[in-house]
């Protein structure tokens, strides 16, 4: 059964997706959720907070920054692409570090997160709309140099998908942030 209506162009024949509010609302609801608890995690940071954006490679590959509330704790936040399956997925992650990841020399962190994995299929097809959401609980090593303002991570993080199924995961990246 199609949905939409067809158009016929000069080059192919183009179907529009099929909007439902519902799938709207949920996608709103869940960036909106991400957005206030990133706002209620900042509110206590000080002056002294750095900011450290860049790049990860491994099981989802994209943007990555983290945020130091302080000399002991951070927020991160990636945006990536599963290149294979074609998933695309935003993380948050509240994490305690150890107090040789800042002092350039290698430091231990670990900390729990959501997730949010949005199919391309994400608005037709499905009844769920092909979005999974889910926690973690990253861990892993960071080096942060002290000649220049590069960090190096590498990261794992046992995952558990909540909605629409449950099911368990298993995520792992590194990359490199430059801190500002």
């Amino acid at each position: 059964m199609k949905t939409g209506v067809e158009m016929k162009t000069e080059h192919k024949t183009f179907t529009p997706l099929e909007f439902n509010p519902l799938k709207a609302r949920y996608v709103a609801l869940m960036v909106s959720l991400l957005l206030s608890v990133t706002l209620i995690a900042l509110k206590p940071m000080r002056a002294h907070a750095k900011l450290g954006v860049g790049v990860q490679v491994g099981s989802h590959t994209g943007l990555s920054a983290q945020l130091d509330i302080n000399r002991r704790q951070a927020l991160n936040a990636s945006l990536s692409y599963h290149l294979t399956q074609g998933w695309l997925k935003l993380t948050l992650d509240h994490r305690l570090l150890t107090s040789g990841s800042r002092g350039g020399q290698l430091g231990f962190y670990w900390g729990v997160g959501a997730l949010m994995s949005m199919g391309m299929s994400v608005i037709k097809n499905s009844a769920w709309g092909g979005a999974d959401i889910g926690a973690r609980a990253p861990f892993g090593l960071e080096l942060t140099l002290r000649s220049i303002p590069l960090q190096f991570f590498a990261e794992v993080a046992p995952s558990v998908l909540l909605l629409p199924n449950v099911a368990l995961g298993f995520m792992g990246a590194f990359g490199a942030r430059w801190r500002f």
